[in-house]
């Protein structure tokens, strides 16, 4: 697709963002002869290779004493972050390998050619090409492979993992897929699990924190009104309140510490513990995307229709379940899949014949264009700041506290001398603070605060 400026500028430059191998060592450049098998090869094998040495640390140290199994988790967890990273690049290299032009020569010969390589014809309809031995052939073969161990296997083996763990990750009773598939009361398994799906504890209406939050203003309204409310036991409704309050504590300190310890944190940390398995959604949106989409002609009404409606339906789960723990987070991921929705429809309009739009009015589509992928930019970075400043906020806090248990020992060991050492003294500037002596005890502390 052609874009109108200065869109078109925009997208050049933050295509440059991506997470290519081949891009990164560029083959080609060193060697001109190397086709798209051998780029395909490369961007495949690196991530295969370094998986089985993060999944061998894995296993090796896993093996060992108990105090190095919590190390293991880490190497795990890289490995799933690696798979993470790599999936959209290499899902649409793969891709890539199945899609193919056609040029027709004459009425009774038709010639194709990979998409992506013209130097490697393909077989097809009409076509004298023989693909016994050819480079088409080798890479089919390969791609066909690498289908089943990244496009297939990565969101598969995702799913076995939360399967094999829902025992410790899932708010409902566990699913069996045998139960599901050959059981006696395999409806019964059926409707119990789709009645959990379309539920308010799964949709996140069910009472929580927040409810019981809510509970206790309504309880201090109570309290201030005594006459209007003199019938009601109000230390019996204190302690269903209390007891409420310290259950969704320990539930959510519960969820905490797992997305600190567990080994598949990387994949559930972000998200609702009622919706823990909602990776495995992304993980599929993402191939679609990036990978499926390839398949179609590139810029086509199909492709581009294809991918508003994985768009609508990805927009559709997310409203509906609202997935992630930060609330920012949520408001960024509507944002962002809301403006791919807005810029592929704008794509499918300009396919509409526009020839007789004036320069004037194509520059315009070309800013409405960035003023529609832009938000979902500005939303990250200002998510980003708020974090940061939450982040030093915390630090704050920590180190201040640090000062005050430094000055309770200074006071305990040196009898009649009254000093305070303030947070600037390690370089943390707080309003209001007046300067205070310096202890003796200041380069201890800048050592401890600086570990």
């Amino acid at each position: 697709v052609d874009f109108p400026e200065p869109y078109d500028t925009v997208v050049s430059v933050l295509a440059s963002v991506n997470l290519s191998i081949m891009e990164v060592a560029p083959f080609k450049c060193l060697r001109p002869e190397t086709t798209f098998l051998t780029d395909l090869v490369v961007t495949t094998l690196i991530p295969i290779i370094a998986s089985a040495i993060l999944i061998a640390i894995h296993l090796f140290v896993s093996r060992a004493k108990r105090a190095a199994k919590k190390a293991s988790k880490k190497f795990f967890s890289f490995f799933l972050i690696l798979t993470y990273l790599i999936l959209p690049n290499v899902s649409t290299k793969i891709c890539s390998s199945f899609k193919t032009d056609e040029y027709h020569i004459n009425a009774n010969e038709t010639r194709y050619f990979l998409a992506v390589d013209y130097a490697i014809e393909a077989p097809g309809p009409n076509s004298d090409f023989d693909p016994a031995g050819s480079t088409f052939l080798a890479v089919f073969i390969y791609a066909m492979c690498m289908l089943v161990i990244f496009v297939i296997g990565v969101p598969l083996m995702y799913a076995t993992l939360f399967y094999k763990a829902q025992h410790e990750l899932s708010v409902v009773e566990e699913v069996s897929i045998a139960k599901l598939l050959t059981g006696s009361n395999k409806r019964e398994e059926f409707e119990r699990l789709k009645a959990f799906f379309k539920s308010d504890v799964a949709v996140g209406k069910a009472p929580d924190e927040k409810a019981v939050a809510m509970l206790k203003e309504l309880y201090a309204t109570e309290l201030s009104d005594s006459l209007k409310f003199k019938h009601v036991d109000h230390d019996a409704q204190a302690d269903r309140l209390a007891i409420l309050e310290q259950y969704y504590h320990d539930k959510q300190e519960r969820w905490t510490e797992m997305g600190k310890t567990h080994y598949l944190s990387f994949l559930f940390n972000n998200y609702h513990e009622r919706v823990y398995w909602f990776e495995w959604v992304e993980v599929n949106r993402r191939i679609l995307l990036s990978g499926v989409l390839v398949l179609f002609g590139s810029g086509s009404t199909v492709q581009s229709a294809f991918s508003i409606l994985i768009c609508l339906a990805s927009i559709t789960l997310y409203s509906i379940y609202v997935p992630l723990k930060d609330d920012a987070d949520n408001f960024l991921q509507w944002i962002t899949q809301m403006q791919l929705f807005l810029v592929l429809l704008t794509i499918l309009l300009m396919k509409v014949d526009s020839a007789e739009d004036s320069g004037a009015d194509q520059t315009y589509l070309g800013w409405l264009l960035i003023a529609m992928t832009f938000p979902g930019y500005l939303v990250m970075v200002w998510t980003v700041i708020i974090d940061s400043r939450s982040v030093a906020d915390d630090m704050e806090e920590v180190l201040v506290k640090e000062v005050e248990l430094v000055n309770e020992d200074d006071d305990g060991e040196e009898e009649g001398l009254q000093m305070v050492l303030t947070p600037k003294e390690i370089g943390v500037e707080v309003e209001g603070s007046a300067p205070q002596p310096r202890c003796k005890r200041a380069s201890l502390l800048r050592v401890r605060a600086a570990s």
